[in-house]
């Protein structure tokens, strides 16, 4: 069956529409975000598409790394139980960017050599770019834009959390939060590539359609998925806290590692733009209540926006 507006729908969640097709082509620009945005309802509500998840021993590892001192010995006994993990460590440390007089044999001499900051950023970093893709080449460009949005936020939080004199992050944490804040709206991608792989969208909608189907309910989406991914709650907090003002997140949040991560993040947003909005100048960013929250030294921005 081809449905051609709104009313042909069946009353969810009684009957499933996913099976079903919708011609994009006839549909007014209105009528297409309606169909889109309820089609994505019941794929989030039966959890029909799936992301690469990360592995178990990696959100153990990351919540470590939120320890504004994270212990080496655990990390690397946590790191000996994933041999794959362990094995990239190593050959990592030996590469010719880091490797010294001598090769690294052990686990432990391989993370003290690249650093913790660095071990979390290169591991993460390869964990959640295997979850950009896309079978269809209109959304690798959305995907694509998505990952590098991220990878952007990411570096300005790490830095940003090293110029900050009221908060106690490890840096390492900072680029995490930055980096996967988005993953709801990367499964809001996934979703749609699942609807044009099962034949329910035959014609492919506009980019703007994309657009604004990735950011459909991406906030609860990202919550959601790094809970069932076990992540800690920190980064829970980030993904689903992200678009709002610290009036709304503060009283709804307690950890007061999420408030200082949501200060980061979203004073990151605000400097560099998001899908929504446009980047705020300067002169705006610092009179932000979280700028004065964090104790971002004013002189070192120059040198911040130079890294990133």
């Amino acid at each position: 069956m081809v449905w051609t507006k709104p009313s042909d729908l069946p009353r969810f969640p009684k009957e499933s529409i996913v099976r079903t097709s919708v011609d994009f082509s006839t549909l007014s620009q209105e009528d297409a975000r309606f169909f889109l945005r309820r089609f994505l309802l019941e794929v989030y509500q039966r959890r029909a598409a799936k992301l690469r998840a990360p592995s178990s021993i990696f959100t153990e590892l990351q919540t470590e790394l939120l320890s504004p001192e994270p212990e080496v010995e655990k990390l690397v006994t946590l790191i000996h139980t994933d041999q794959d993990i362990d094995q990239r460590l190593r050959k990592l440390a030996n590469s010719a960017y880091y490797s010294g007089l001598s090769p690294v044999k052990s686990t432990r001499s391989a993370l003290l050599r690249i650093g913790l900051i660095e071990f979390q950023k290169v591991f993460i970093t390869e964990e959640i770019r295997r979850m950009f893709v896309a079978t269809d080449i209109r959304l690798r460009q959305s995907a694509r834009r998505l990952w590098e949005n991220s990878l952007r936020c990411a570096n300005l939080m790490e830095k940003l959390s090293k110029i900050s004199a009221n908060i106690e992050i490890f840096p390492g944490a900072a680029y995490s939060a930055g980096l996967i804040h988005d993953i709801g709206a990367l499964y809001g991608l996934a979703s749609v590539d699942y609807l044009r792989s099962s034949r329910t969208i035959t014609e492919f909608p506009s980019q703007e359609l994309i657009d604004d189907a990735v950011m459909f309910l991406h906030c609860e989406r990202g919550e959601q998925l790094l809970r069932d991914w076990r992540f800690n709650i920190v980064y829970q907090d980030a993904a689903r806290h992200h678009e709002n003002d610290e009036k709304i997140y503060s009283e709804q949040v307690q950890n007061r590692q999420s408030i200082d991560i949501l200060r980061l993040l979203t004073l990151s947003l605000s400097l560099l733009g998001n899908n929504r909005q446009r980047p705020k100048p300067l002169r705006e960013c610092i009179h932000l209540p979280a700028f004065e929250q964090l104790g971002i030294r004013l002189e070192k921005l120059p040198e911040v926006f130079r890294q990133v």
